[in-house]
């Protein structure tokens, strides 16, 4: 999890996930990822999400 230093730029939250594998399971998690930035910072945010196979 990235927060700006500098809040007065209004750059997003961003989230970076990388994963071997995707599930449900794991899209449900960066979702509550997603959704508990939101409920701390009440800002949207940039998810990254680097599969590899």
């Amino acid at each position: 999890m990235h927060y700006p230093v500098d809040a007065k730029n209004n750059l997003p939250s961003v989230i970076v996930e990388i994963q071997k594998n995707l599930s449900h399971e794991f899209l449900a998690r960066i979702t509550r990822y997603g959704l508990n930035v939101f409920d701390e910072t009440k800002t949207f945010h940039s998810v990254m999400l680097l599969h590899h196979k």
